[in-house]
């Protein structure tokens, strides 16, 4: 068990049954890491952990976990990635109708913000049992702190549509983004040495593919002494 956990890297991925966090599963794994498929949905977590571990190379290199019996079987983890997300309503695209409700708002910010921040808080200690440990919070641009002050501004006053902002965009979701982004930079100060989905109605510029690929290597791959608490939009640093 000690030789396996010296030569292994152990690498957790949430909201990782669909989308980027499973493109992402499935890049990692790829290149030899156990990757633990983590979702709030446990059997759709499973119907993707089948899908994977059908894909040639990747039996023994992913499993889906109850993460509180994580420690106890692993013992470490290499590299955490907050991947799981939710815009805070509920969109029909086709009627083109937007709903927000406070249940929605209290779910958003509990699975983008607190939900990433309990995850990182409870998994900290075994990566610091790691040679190289790496945290990487999955944001968005519409977590940009100037950009979500404006956004709040034009919703109170009701200019979203006349200042064409995206419908399908909650205040929730934003204002969950910044907080994930503010928590980066506070764990990059607390720890120095850590450094198209269906969301958007599949109406991303990036594939899958390309979104895991700059997560995976430009991100969650990067060797010890490289970038830290910044945002990253593509492979360029961006101011918040």
């Amino acid at each position: 068990m000690a030789a396996t956990l010296l030569t292994k890297r152990y690498t957790v991925v949430t909201g990782a049954n669909k989308g980027i966090g499973f493109e992402t599963v499935r890049k990692l794994a790829s290149k030899g890491i156990v990757v633990v498929l983590a979702a709030r949905d446990e059997k759709r977590g499973l119907e993707a952990l089948q899908k994977l571990q059908h894909m040639i190379g990747l039996l023994d290199h992913v499993v889906f976990h109850q993460l509180d019996t994580f420690k106890t079987q692993f013992r470490k983890l290499d590299i955490l990635v907050n991947n799981a997300g939710t815009t805070g309503a509920i969109i029909d695209y086709h009627a083109l109708i937007f709903t927000e409700t406070y249940e929605l708002t209290e779910e958003c910010i509990q699975t983008n913000y607190c939900g990433a921040k309990r995850m990182a808080d409870s998994l900290i200690p075994l990566l610091q049992l790691s040679d190289s440990p790496r945290i990487v919070n999955v944001s968005s641009y519409a977590g940009k702190s100037g950009c979500t002050h404006e956004f709040l501004k034009d919703f109170k006053e009701g200019y979203l549509e006349t200042k064409g902002w995206p419908p399908h965009m909650s205040a929730a979701y934003r204002v969950s983004k910044t907080a994930l982004n503010a928590y980066t930079i506070v764990l990059a100060k607390r720890y120095p040495s850590f450094v198209k989905t269906d969301m958007n109605n599949n109406n991303g510029a990036l594939s899958l593919e390309e979104g895991a690929a700059n997560l995976v290597r430009y991100l969650a791959l990067l060797p010890n002494g490289g970038p830290s608490g910044l945002f990253f939009i593509q492979q360029e640093v961006s101011p918040f």
